[in-house]
């Protein structure tokens, strides 16, 4: 498993970098591991729809995730979300 970091100035490719790897890496191997996309938390939709708009058939190796939402999912993991709270909604 390996962590790859897309840095740079506004402008100069990277979410099309991005997401051109995601795809090459999923079409060369459709059944290997999850492949995270961590995105600002306003850009989940559209970052979901970009990769469904492109050449892959479906998702279900690539998972779009928040911050908020990844913060969750590795509680729900890990066991560390036992206690339910009240939601922002309560």
């Amino acid at each position: 498993m390996t962590v790859s970091f897309f840095i740079g100035r506004s402008g100069t490719g990277k979410t099309t970098k991005i997401l051109q790897h995601i795809i090459d890496e999923t079409l060369r191997d459709p059944q290997g591991a999850p492949i995270i996309y961590l995105v600002p938390d306003q850009m989940t939709f559209q970052s979901e729809m970009q990769l469904l708009r492109s050449k892959l058939n479906g998702m279900t190796r690539v998972q779009v995730f928040s911050f908020s939402r990844l913060a969750l999912r590795v509680l729900q993991e890990t066991g560390g979300i036992s206690k339910t709270f009240i939601q922002k909604t309560g």
